[in-house]
């Protein structure tokens, strides 16, 4: 590297002979060797998932053959789980018992009720649960030496609170050895906190965020990133408000320096620096309507340190500067509706990372297609897999609508699934009477061919209760709704997921389409309701209006008066 000197003996900081190459031969040599697990469900999700089988191909997470509702609850929970660390490509399958007799090679996740579990599995255990509800979770060796976790409990839902305890790291690393007694009703304590920090969230000053106030020295612009601790299902509500406090050298030219605060790559608010206000400066400012209803996962603060006579100013690398404070504050309060879309990301399934009011309505003998399919779809909704979610499972024969305030997920065929014949009226593609094909709409004809060879996936308003959504996943096959289940697992293809329908065909090959209208979308009041909503603005403004009216009137009429009089006067 070699300085450049000007005529006047400055530094040219942008000579192009100031550079530095790294050359694409460099490299960094690593290795690592696998850890023998010892047994200890500390290491879960090890050695379940690891570095060295990124997709979880040869996993399987299995319940028993008769799939009952906590054993499913619970094991799509460790499926969203696990799903965070699968990558571009999700092999994890779901599978019943029976099925793992044809794959004798894997590593397993067994979940199931003690009476539902096989004799041979029983006679594995370390310890079986006793009649008091608790959970069991034992890490052993199956018949094939394979690792195997056991989860059962006399008590079907005390399922999902163990696998509730495997999800919350602060108590699996408690467990070091390979038994854990998961005592029933032990989770509420943390769910009873989490909603209880619900009310205080979304107020954070950067002290809070990032542990102290930032800096920034040198001239110039220069940018410094707020990385929002927010849930990757976080859309912005409105009423958000920034509010930063700072400070900066008094050696600036204030004509040109600023601060400017973006939301994400979108510029919010900008202001002037001044001298007078260089000790204590403040921007306080709400969130545009543009970036309502929006994500972002950081606020960009940038500052444009400009000094005067910069044409030969000695560089000095603590000048100038500016610091934001850390009790600057940050409201971002969360939207609790959003479009139905599946752009949408994972709303309205999953809030604050953790399943929101989910509830997952199965076929009476759902088969392993099925149930990987659905296992497929909560991990795209869960993928930040948080634990103390809410998730049930019920058949469609147990599905009644006055239990139907949730957010429902269902899949399957529609003679599989009973459910999906109670709203088959509702979707934009209705299935055929016989159920081996679907129907055209207005936005699309489809071949009869063609027909019978699509899944569909439909997120449309729930039928059974007001601000919930219900997700159909539909197929007229188990080869089709495999074709779902097989596109789903690719995470870019997730990406291509829009509006709210979107028809796969056999090759997958997708169609999105919209059919949620415009006019159920919730707009902003009326004009008569605003003015029922203000009604004292309104009165106020009616008598002011009125006595700035009478004023006038009275002033015209005494000019008039004074006309007349002078008029007499000049006669």
């Amino acid at each position: 590297m070699q300085d450049f000197f000007d005529q006047q003996g400055c530094v040219d900081d942008y000579s192009d002979a100031n550079w530095l190459g790294i050359a694409d031969t460099s490299y960094i040599r690593c290795g690592y060797e696998s850890k023998d697990p010892e047994h200890k469900i500390s290491f879960y999700p090890y050695p379940f998932m690891s570095t060295y089988n990124p997709t979880g191909k040869g996993l399987f997470i299995a319940v028993s053959d008769e799939a009952a509702s906590g054993e499913v609850a619970a094991a799509m929970n460790l499926m969203a789980d696990l799903s965070k660390q699968t990558g571009k490509r999700n092999e994890i399958e779901l599978c019943r018992i029976s099925d793992l007799k044809t794959n004798n090679t894997s590593d397993t996740i067994l979940i199931s009720d003690y009476n539902n579990l096989p004799a041979e599995y029983k006679d594995k255990m370390t310890k079986a649960p006793d009649s008091s509800g608790n959970a069991i979770v034992n890490f052993i060796d199956d018949s094939n030496l394979k690792p195997l976790l056991l989860i059962t409990s006399n008590d079907d839902s005390s399922l999902k609170e163990a696998a509730d305890m495997l999800m919350d790291e602060s108590r699996r690393k408690q467990e070091t050895g390979n038994l854990a007694v998961v005592e029933k009703g032990s989770g509420e304590q943390a769910v009873n906190a989490a909603k209880q920090s619900d009310l205080t969230a979304w107020n954070y000053t950067l002290e809070d965020i990032m542990g102290s106030g930032l800096s920034f020295v040198g001239p110039f612009h220069q940018e410094k990133y707020v990385y929002l601790p927010v849930s990757k299902d976080f859309v912005l509500a409105q009423g958000g408000k920034v509010v930063l406090k700072f400070r900066y050298s008094e050696n600036l030219d204030f004509k040109r320096s600023l601060i400017t605060v973006f939301w994400g790559d979108v510029p919010c608010a900008s202001k002037r620096l001044s001298q007078e206000k260089a000790s204590g400066d403040e921007l306080n400012f709400e969130m545009p309507a543009d970036v309502i209803g929006t994500s972002a996962a950081s606020l960009k603060i940038g500052f444009d340190l400009e000094i005067p006579d910069l044409i030969c100013t000695p560089r000095q690398s603590d000048m100038p500067w500016a610091y934001v404070s850390r009790e600057s504050a940050i409201f971002l309060p969360p939207a609790a509706d959003t479009k139905l879309s599946f752009d949408s990301g994972v709303s309205p399934f999953s809030r604050n990372g953790k399943f929101n009011d989910v509830l997952l309505v199965l076929g009476e003998n759902p088969t392993t297609v099925e149930l990987n399919l659905l296992g497929q779809t909560l991990a795209m909704y869960g993928r930040e897999g948080k634990p103390y979610g809410t998730i049930l499972v019920k058949r469609a024969g147990e599905f009644n609508k006055d239990d139907g305030d949730y957010n429902i997920i269902t899949a399957g065929t529609l003679t599989g699934n009973t459910f999906l014949a109670q709203v088959n009226n509702n979707l934009a593609f209705h299935f055929s009477q016989d159920g081996n094909s679907f129907e055209s709409n207005d936005q699309l004809i489809l071949s009869r061919d063609y027909a019978g060879k699509i899944g569909v996936m439909q997120l449309l308003k729930s039928p059974y209760s007001l601000n919930r959504t219900l997700l159909v996943l539909a197929g007229s096959s188990q080869d089709t709704l495999k074709n779902l289940e097989d596109y789903l697992r690719d995470s870019s293809k997730r990406e291509e997921l829009k509006k709210d329908c979107v028809v796969i065909d056999a090759n997958q090959n997708i169609t999105t389409l919209k059919f949620i209208k415009a006019e159920e979308v919730k707009e902003g009041p009326t004009l008569a309701e605003k003015l029922v909503r203000n009604k004292k603005s309104l009165v106020f403004t009616v008598i002011a209006t009125s006595a700035m009216f009478l004023m006038l009137f009275a002033v015209i009429i005494i000019l008039l008066r004074i006309r007349v009089y002078r008029k007499k006067n000049e006669e």
